[in-house]
């Protein structure tokens, strides 16, 4: 599985102030796209056999989760990269931004834990 971690320079602002900050995207080659959809179709199927054994409510979540399956499966495969992890402060006050890890889409928009002021992440050009 070939997945390369790449840095890239960010800026967050707020209001009218800005800072300077890194983040780190998980970039994944087909390869890995493929054995993360395995690993996505393997684990809907086994929720599908785990809800064959319960009385009754088997009659809706197994076909529905043998629909969506695929549906999963396709959209975990398209997804290239992820941000693993965010290396910037809040523009407001300075406390630290931390990121779930989310698809690669600019601008970002986190919320500061510290002021609940929200900030809005760039690639630095």
């Amino acid at each position: 599985m070939s997945t390369q971690v790449v840095t890239k320079s960010v800026t967050a602002v707020s209001g009218e102030r800005s800072v300077a900050g890194t983040i780190q995207v998980a970039c994944f080659s087909k390869e890995a796209r493929l054995k993360r959809a395995a690993k996505t179709a393997a684990i809907c199927l086994a929720i599908a056999l785990v809800c064959v054994g319960i009385p009754g409510a088997h009659f809706v979540l197994v076909p529905s989760m043998l629909l969506i399956t695929p549906l999963m499966v396709l959209r975990t495969y398209r997804v290239t990269s992820l941000i693993a992890e965010v290396n910037a402060t809040c523009a407001a006050c300075g406390g630290k931004l931390t990121s779930l890890t989310s698809k690669e889409i600019y601008p970002l928009y986190e919320r500061c834990l510290s002021c609940q002021r929200e900030n809005r992440i760039s690639v630095a050009s």
